[in-house]
C-alpha cells in the first residue's frame, strides 16, 4: 500500500496586494475585558525578581490578583497606583534587565498589591505579563510632596 501525498489546495488565488488593516474601533476593546496573567517574562534574578517575593507578601499579592480578575481593564486603570510609566524613569536595574533579555518596551504598567507592593509588567491587549515584583516601591520612586 502506498501513501498518497496530499497537497494543500486553495479555493482561489490569493488577492494581490492584500494587507492587514487595523480595525480602529477595536483598539480600546481590551478595556472591556478582564485581565489574564502571564509569568514567562518574569525576572529570575536581581532585587526585583518575582522569586524575591517574601512569604508574608504572598497572600496580599494573590488577593490583589484575584480582585483584579473580577474587574475590567477600564476599572483597573482608573484605580490609584495602577498605571503605565516610562521605562526611562524606572530604576536602572529595570532598564538593564529589559535590555539583557532583548525586550524593547517603552513603558511598563504597575499594579498595586496594597501598601508599597507593586507588580510591574507589560500589558499586551488584556494580558498582563508580570516581569518584576517590587515590595518597597523602588522600581519607580515617586518624589515626596513638599520636599
Amino acid at each position: 500500500m502506498t501513501k498518497k501525498h496530499k497537497r494543500p489546495t486553495a479555493a482561489r488565488e490569493p488577492l494581490q496586494g492584500k494587507r492587514a488593516v487595523a480595525n480602529e474601533h477595536l483598539a480600546g476593546e481590551y478595556r472591556l475585558r478582564s485581565p489574564v496573567w502571564k509569568f514567562r517574562r518574569h525576572a529570575k534574578s536581581g532585587q526585583f525578581a518575582w522569586l524575591s517575593l517574601r512569604e508574608s507578601d504572598l497572600p496580599g499579592v494573590f488577593n490583589a490578583l484575584s480582585g483584579y480578575e473580577q474587574m475590567r481593564w477600564a476599572e483597573i486603570e482608573a484605580r490609584p497606583h495602577c498605571h503605565a510609566m516610562p521605562v526611562s524613569e524606572c530604576h536602572e536595574e529595570v532598564g538593564r534587565h529589559l535590555a539583557t533579555q532583548g525586550y524593547d518596551f517603552d513603558e511598563l504598567f504597575q499594579l498595586s498589591t496594597g501598601n508599597k507592593g507593586r507588580l510591574f509588567g507589560v500589558r499586551l491587549d488584556h494580558v498582563f505579563e508580570i516581569i518584576f515584583w517590587d515590595c518597597d516601591h523602588k522600581v519607580y520612586e515617586t518624589k515626596k510632596r513638599n520636599t
